[in-house]
């Protein structure tokens, strides 16, 4: 009977608080992942970001940890970054602040304070949960699963290479079940514990093939298992799109690369968009410039022989100008807002207008 009661008792619906989400450092790709303009992920989950060599999967991961560190809502948040590529050789301070230098963590220290990072994905689970029992609330960004093997198959490839130089014959099989088959009950566990702690995990994968969009926009390796997609609440699929170039010095020259995301997977609002950013080598994710392009591709502003007339903002010129004086005024809030409101527009302009099917 108690149990019926409580059952039957009226429940205070449970609402998404989007103050306390997370920003990706790009507007475009907030507003994409959930409707906001200043998050991209809610504490509690996990984010699964996968692209080709070439696509800015670190620069986003860090990223977001660098806009974890701006963020006095998550002050209290360890932030772990497992760098089992060893690939983010740039300057961290230069293009993410020493707010985040200061505070980035490793997994694990050895004894003498030098950093240790996942080598298999049992490790990674290890370390993860160990994270969980001590510096929970955290973001925790594995990069890459791709440079984590599995003690299984590492005891295969030593078999195999013994018998090899030892001229026996070598048995033929594949590798790479036993990290699918750790995911699926790691996973389940870091699911729980990530709700728990109102922590976040974040999962950088590399696909071996290049990635293409529209009807090529279809990848066809990508290492772990099913339970990756399974568990995550995003899902991106990330591409370089082509060089920055410009002409510096006489010459045309390299300045950055465009990435594209597409949203695959959504449980925040089931939408699945195509966003872009640059980034540029003397400035990282460029998320000024990629909202002046979003508008002027969306006809909102309008490109003439002026230049680009950034109505909104009072602002007229090419889009370098435009930056320089939103810089120099300090008008990103009013950029933000005025992108803000003409997606929430496109948005609204999609809806069918049909009433609710159940109230």
């Amino acid at each position: 009977e108690r149990r019926k009661k409580r059952l039957l008792a009226k429940k205070k619906p449970v609402k998404l608080d989007w103050s306390k989400g997370l920003s990706s450092g790009s507007t475009l790709l907030n507003l994409a992942c959930t409707g906001r303009s200043n998050a991209a992920v809610l504490p509690g989950d996990f984010l699964w970001a996968i692209g080709d060599s070439n696509s800015g999967k670190t620069w986003l991961a860090l990223s977001f940890l660098a806009e974890a560190a701006n963020n006095p809502k998550f002050d209290n948040y360890m932030l772990i970054y497992d760098s089992v590529e060893n690939g983010a050789k740039m300057d961290k301070e230069k293009f993410f602040g020493k707010n985040l230098t200061d505070r980035l963590q490793a997994p694990s220290y050895d004894n003498e304070a030098s950093p240790e990072y996942s080598t298999t994905i049992e490790e990674f689970y290890y370390n993860l949960g160990n994270c969980f029992d001590e510096c929970a609330p955290m973001i925790y960004v594995l990069d890459s699963m791709d440079a984590v093997d599995s003690e299984a198959d590492e005891e295969k490839y030593e078999e195999q290479r013994d018998n090899f130089n030892k001229g026996r014959k070598t048995e033929t099989g594949s590798f790479g079940t036993a990290k699918a088959k750790a995911n699926s009950n790691g996973l389940r566990r870091a699911a729980i514990r990530s709700e728990k702690t109102q922590s976040i995990l974040i999962i950088v994968s590399q696909t071996r093939d290049n990635i293409g969009f529209g009807a090529q926009f279809n990848p066809k390796t990508v290492s772990g298992g099913k339970a990756l997609k399974f568990y995550s609440h995003i899902q991106l699929w990330m591409a370089s799109t082509g060089d920055i170039k410009a002409t510096r010095k006489g010459k045309i020259r390299k300045l950055g690369i465009n990435t594209q995301v597409k949203i695959e997977k959504n449980r925040y609002t089931g939408q699945k968009h195509t966003v872009g950013f640059p980034i540029k080598w003397n400035h990282g994710l460029d998320d000024i410039t990629s909202m002046i392009n979003w508008m002027v591709e969306e006809g909102i502003w309008k490109k003439g022989t002026g230049g680009i007339d950034a109505k909104e903002l009072g602002l007229k010129g090419s889009a370098d100008g435009i930056v320089a004086q939103i810089e120099e005024k300090g008008l990103e809030k009013e950029l933000r807002l005025a992108v803000t409101e003409a997606w929430e527009d496109i948005i609204e302009s999609c809806n069918t207008g049909r009433k609710k099917r159940y109230n």
